[in-house]
This record gives C-alpha cells, sequence and structure tokens, in this order.
C-alpha cells in the first residue's frame, strides 16, 4: 500500500504543525495567515504571552519592583492594532525588549530618558512629545504615563495590591511598624488616648484596643506593630526585626481560614457515543479506494490533511468513507458534487487539528472541517451547517461573519423565516383561546388591584363590586381616554377615588389602571380576531434546558442559533437521505443522538421532531432554493453525481 501523504492541495495552515502559538507572535507568522486570522490573532497576548509574573519573582529571583514595573508598562500597551499590524508587532516587540534590559531596581528610574525615549520619542518643545513615524498612532499617553512612573509609586501600588507577595511579606504588608521617636506624641482624641505619628507630610493615627495605653510602654527608639486600621497590638521591640519576627509568630496563619469545599456547577461537555457500525446503504459512488487527489477534483475542495497520529489504514478509511458522505450530502441538497466547496473555499481535515473531546469541528478562520479519528464519524453534515452558515454568510455581507447574523437585516428572508420557524411556533384553535383568556383576566386583575389600591380595607362590599364592574369596562375599552399631553385618563374611575379612597392624588394610580386595562382590552380584540400567537418550539425549549446541562459547543451555547442551525441542518439531511433510500451514518449518524434527562428522568431531546421537524425542513428547502437563485450555490446538474451502484 502507498504511503499517503500528510497534505493534499493547498496548504490550510492554522493547524498544531503552525507552532507560532507556542511563542511569541513576530512579523513573519503573518505571512502563513489570511485577514481574518490577522484580525484574531494579532493582539497584545500573542506577540507579548502574558508573563509568570509570580515565576519571575519567586523562581527567578527578579525584584518585585522590576516585575511590577514591566507589568505596569505592559498592560498600558494596546491590546490590537488600530492599523498596520506589522507596525503592531514591531512596537509591541521593542517594548517587551527593552523591558528585558533592565537589571536592577535603579535602573528603572533611568529607563525614560535614557532607553525608552531615544527609540520612541520626538521631543518637539520643551513640554511638547509625539511618537517617531515607526510607532505614531502606536503611543499612548497611557504608556507614556506608566513609563514614567517612579519607584515611590511603585512600590506603594504593588503593596497595596500584595503583588507576588510571599505568605510572610502579606502578613507583614498586613501591620505597620514604625519606630517611636521624636515624630509621635500621645495627646486626647474624642476622649481617648491617641498616638500621632507623623511620617514626612502624612500623619498616622494609633489607638490602643480598650482606648488606654496604660499597658503599653512607648519608649524612644524603639518600635511598635500597629494594624491599618489604627490599634497598637505591642510595642518595646528594640528591633524592627524583632517586631516582625512577633508579628510573623502572632499573625502568621490567622487568615489562612480554611476555604468550604465549593459545589462544582460546572457544567459537563455533551459527547455523543462513538458510533459502534458505520452504515452506509443505497448508494455507492466510487470503485475501490479513493486519494486525496480524488477530493480536489470531484469536490474542488481547497486542500486536505491528515493529523500526525493517523496512520495509512486510517487515512484510507477516512478517505473513503468521507468521500461516499459528500457525494450524499449533493444529492442531499441538489447540488454539482464539485460545489461541496463552495466556490473551492473549503478545507477537510482528518485527525489533523482536534483535541480533547471534541468529535468533529468547524474553524471559520481558515474555513475547514476537521474530522477526528474515532470520534468525527456521525458529525460531518453538522459541521458542514456551520461552513455554509460562515462561508456563504461572508459572501452575503463581508461585514457579517455568518449567515445568521444576517437574518435580522433582510438579505435573504429565508434565513429569517428559518430562524423564526426552529425557535417559534404558531398556537391556534383552543390553546390560542384559553391563551388570550387568561392573559385578559391577568391584566383585569391588576386594573382592579390598582383601583382598590386606594380603598382602605374596611370598605363595603358594594364599594368593591363597584370598583371591579369598572374594571372590567376598563378593560373593554369603555370610559378610558389617552392623549399625548395628559396621557391616559378615566373620569368614572377618577370620580369613583374622589368619593371612595383617603388621599387627593389619583393620578398615578389612574395611569397604571389604564394601563393594564389597555394590555387586557388589547388581549380581547386579539381573541375576537382570532389572532394568532407564537410560541416557544419544543426544539427550543429542549435545547435551553440542554444548554443548563451541558456546556456550550463549539460555535455557541446549545440554545444559540448557530448550534440549534447546525444540529437541525444534520436532521434535514438524514431526511432527505431517507427520502431517497439512502442511510449514511459517517454523515449524519449522531443527528438524532442528542438525548439528555432530567431530575425525574424525562428525555430531553437536543433535536427537531415531529411536525416540527417537517416546518424545519420546509424552511430548508426554501432556504437551500434561494441560495441556488442567488448563485451562491449552482443549480442541480444530476450528470455531475456519478452513480455506480443504486
Amino acid at each position: 500500500m502507498e504511503k499517503i501523504k500528510d497534505e493534499f492541495g493547498k496548504k490550510i495552515g492554522g493547524s498544531k504543525r503552525d507552532l507560532w502559538k507556542n511563542r511569541n507572535l513576530c512579523i513573519e507568522d503573518l505571512l502563513d495567515m489570511n485577514e481574518r486570522e490577522v484580525e484574531t490573532y494579532v493582539k497584545k497576548d500573542n506577540v507579548w504571552k502574558k508573563p509568570d509574573y509570580e515565576k519571575m519573582v519567586k523562581e527567578d529571583g527578579v525584584d518585585r519592583e522590576i516585575v511590577y514595573y514591566i507589568k505596569l508598562v505592559r498592560d498600558s500597551l494596546p491590546t490590537k492594532p488600530a492599523d498596520s499590524s506589522e507596525k503592531y508587532i514591531n512596537y509591541i516587540s521593542k517594548i517587551k525588549e527593552l523591558l528585558e534590559t533592565i537589571s536592577c531596581v535603579a535602573e528603572i528610574q533611568s529607563f525614560y530618558p535614557e532607553k525608552f525615549k531615544p527609540e520612541f520619542i520626538v521631543q518637539k518643545s520643551s513640554y511638547t512629545v509625539t511618537a517617531k513615524p515607526a510607532y505614531a498612532g502606536l503611543l499612548t499617553a497611557k504608556t507614556l504615563k506608566a513609563v514614567k512612573t517612579d519607584l515611590v509609586h511603585i512600590r506603594r501600588d504593588m503593596n497595596k495590591k500584595e503583588f507576588c507577595m510571599t505568605a510572610d511579606q502579606k502578613v507583614l504588608n498586613s501591620v505597620y511598624i514604625y519606630q517611636y521617636n521624636d515624630d509621635c506624641h500621645i495627646t486626647q482624641m474624642k476622649g481617648y488616648n491617641c498616638l500621632i505619628y507623623k511620617s514626612g507630610y502624612s500623619s498616622y493615627y494609633f489607638y490602643e484596643r480598650n482606648g488606654e495605653f496604660a499597658d503599653l510602654d512607648f519608649k524612644s527608639g524603639e518600635w511598635f506593630v500597629a494594624t491599618k486600621n489604627g490599634i497598637v497590638l505591642k510595642a518595646s521591640f528594640t528591633s524592627k526585626e524583632e517586631a516582625e519576627a512577633w508579628t510573623l509568630k502572632v499573625l502568621s496563619g490567622l487568615n489562612d481560614v480554611p476555604k468550604q469545599a465549593q459545589k462544582n456547577d460546572a457544567k459537563k461537555k455533551y459527547v455523543p457515543e462513538q458510533l459502534k457500525n458505520i452504515r452506509h446503504t443505497g448508494s455507492v459512488f466510487r470503485m475501490g479506494s479513493v486519494t486525496g487527489d480524488d477530493y480536489l477534483n470531484t469536490f474542488t475542495f481547497h486542500g486536505g490533511e491528515f493529523g500526525n497520529w493517523l496512520n495509512d489504514n486510517d487515512r484510507q478509511y477516512s478517505l473513503d468513507y468521507g468521500y461516499d458522505a459528500f457525494y450524499d450530502l449533493a444529492l442531499a441538497l441538489d447540488i454539482p458534487s464539485e460545489a461541496i466547496s463552495m466556490g473551492g473555499v473549503l478545507s477537510i481535515a482528518f485527525g489533523a487539528r482536534g483535541s480533547g473531546n471534541a468529535m468533529a469541528h468547524y474553524e471559520p478562520l481558515r474555513q475547514v472541517i476537521n474530522l477526528t479519528k474515532t470520534k468525527g464519524a456521525g458529525s460531518l453534515a453538522h459541521e458542514y451547517g456551520h461552513a455554509i452558515d460562515y462561508i456563504i454568510g461572508s459572501k452575503v455581507n463581508k461585514n457579517s461573519k455568518s449567515l445568521l447574523q444576517t437574518y435580522m437585516f433582510g438579505s435573504i428572508p429565508e434565513v429569517k423565516k428559518l430562524v423564526d420557524t426552529m425557535l417559534y411556533s404558531e398556537v391556534n384553535g383552543d390553546e390560542r383561546k384559553k391563551h388570550f383568556e387568561k392573559e385578559f383576566q391577568k391584566y383585569k386583575e391588576i386594573c382592579f388591584k390598582w383601583i382598590t389600591s386606594e380603598l382602605s380595607d374596611d370598605v363595603s362590599q358594594e364599594i368593591k363590586d363597584e370598583a371591579e364592574s369598572i374594571a372590567d369596562d376598563m378593560c373593554r375599552e369603555k370610559g378610558i381616554s389617552f392623549d399625548m399631553v395628559d396621557g391616559f385618563t378615566c373620569p368614572v374611575l377618577l370620580d369613583f377615588l374622589k368619593s371612595n379612597s383617603g388621599t387627593s392624588k389619583h393620578k398615578k394610580t389612574v395611569i397604571e389602571a389604564c394601563k393594564a386595562a389597555s394590555y387586557a382590552a388589547s388581549r380581547m380584540k386579539c381573541l375576537e380576531n382570532n389572532t394568532s400567537f407564537k410560541k416557544n418550539t419544543r426544539y427550543y425549549e429542549n435545547s435551553k434546558k440542554f444548554a443548563n446541562i451541558y456546556s456550550k459547543d463549539s460555535h455557541g451555547y446549545w440554545d444559540s442559533k448557530e448550534e440549534m442551525f447546525a444540529r437541525a441542518f444534520a436532521c434535514y439531511v438524514e431526511d432527505k437521505l431517507a427520502a431517497l433510500d439512502i442511510t449514511d451514518d459517517y454523515l449524519c449518524g449522531h443527528a438524532d443522538t442528542c438525548v439528555a434527562y432530567d431530575d425525574d428522568m424525562n428525555i430531553i431531546p437536543a433535536y427537531p421532531q415531529g411536525e416540527e421537524r417537517k416546518r424545519i425542513n420546509k424552511a430548508f428547502d426554501e432556504l437551500i432554493t434561494a441560495l441556488k437563485e442567488k448563485g451562491y450555490f449552482p443549480k442541480s446538474n444530476t450528470s455531475t453525481v456519478k452513480l455506480y451502484i443504486a
């Protein structure tokens, strides 16, 4: 058997063979990126990987001040380029390079004038600077402020944030340790003895726990320990080291309160069972095994690749089953086989780009479907649904990332109809009647509650009955008026409140009661006019339940339009093939397998069923037809689908 090459067609790129993600992104890496990848990947965290600051201090021995200064400057840099990606990468890389030359704390003070300014700054006047042309639009006031930060502010800020402190440092940082000297004196403050300690232009006020210093002996030259909220803990230490040793001995461990075991509410990932048998009945399109070139010639794929860990048997297995599946997909969509690649842009990968529990996934940036070796079978139609969404969506509107994002703009009305069909269903008949009657009664009760809110608890039943009668009339649009100046008014209600309530202010009550009555009246009109209403489909409701149980899938949560579209598309393909007496598990074997159970062990299927499925399939028919009419898919040409054995 001839060895199967790792790749066929044009290079896809962006797979695990591209190792820039394990280092910092450089300008040369842009040569292998398309426009979307440049937009996505050229950002600060890729050009300059976020340093492990704790490791730099505790393992590499770099001074905390230097590490904090590096963090301060890095945090000030723009997160992504404003225009040129090359200029941005050069700018971030150069700052990183200069910061790494700081070898001692003293060099922080000279970093701006001696290193940063000569590289990036042009001095226009005594008070004005600007960025050199190579860095125009990149250098910001925020970064200038950061690189000019002095050691006093660095130490104050990093201590306040306990930046990269050890456990002992955090304990010592939680207290004040000062020397009692001529800058200290004890006085009375609000009836308590107060120790005032002066440092520069600042004064610090300390009190003994019980308000007296009787048990504390302050002597000039000795040290004392106080909390940050001004309570003196102990005095009479002969040295700062002795005070620190006492603090560590007494206070260490006080803040180490054991954390209660937290309930793990993390959602687990849904992974359908691996298909034990791959059924393929009803059609055969190949005579023997196929090659990567057959994929290029038959389906016009951009390219294809295999993972390093797939042996030749696995590769041939994937090629053969995938070839049959794509031909079946062309039959299901009634398009020529060469149209599968949607204009030669789609690529296919087998076991080359997956990780973890992923069965299969579609990468929008590289426009490639990846199927894993063991779990990818059964998910091809689902991922092709994502491919349609993203590839055709970008053709419909270059500023849109997907077809579903255009549905509100009416570019293709059939997209909106499909989304609405997936999410909502119309309600008619008795269910419609019960719904509007219930809504009417709900708002009538709200109206009645507002009217009676101004009545005392001991009013007569006769007055309550009158209030209920007024509410009923209002909900049937009797006695209510509305104008742009006064808003809602109801003279009958106003007279009733003036006669029976204990207050003279009725405006809010009248307005709120009229609002509720107008809502009730609108429901009554819907009932009388046989107006239908929409409710969530079972497919949508079950998808939301699924999303509460399982973590999101590759392109969104289970109840997102993107994932619902892809799952419904897989079912659509399965049903179209069934109508042709074709079964293809490699293509859509997982279409009907997304099932979970609630706490009462009720089944929750996250795929369309029954009449909803039929309506969704019809909406897909209309969408595929519309895409053909608009030229995004060519119209069928049965001569290009060579069916050797039916």
